[in-house]
């Protein structure tokens, strides 16, 4: 679990922003499975305001033209986080 002050939220279009190196060096960010029966990559973050959870999970990965991973989409799959998406930068 990671805590939501590990990233930079725009309330605009509600997405949180960091750069890989950072939350997974900084603050011990690791994907895991979200549900048992799928293959699928995610965490879980934690409101550093209210303490409650959210789950969310990789939607997508954008590559530029050498092939070299620009950043991770992720979206909140619990109604707690509805519309909000994190992005992870890689730096």
């Amino acid at each position: 679990m990671i805590s939501s002050k590990a990233f930079s939220f725009d309330k605009s279009n509600l997405t949180f922003y960091a750069d890989v190196s950072e939350v997974t060096i900084g603050h011990g960010l690791r994907l895991e499975r979200i549900y048992p029966d799928a293959c699928d990559a995610g965490f879980t973050m934690m409101s550093e305001k209210t303490g409650r959870t959210c789950r969310f999970v990789e939607v997508a990965e954008e590559r530029d033209a050498e092939g070299d991973v620009i950043l991770w989409r992720f979206d909140a799959v619990d109604k707690i986080g509805k519309g909000c998406r994190v992005v992870l930068f890689n730096d």
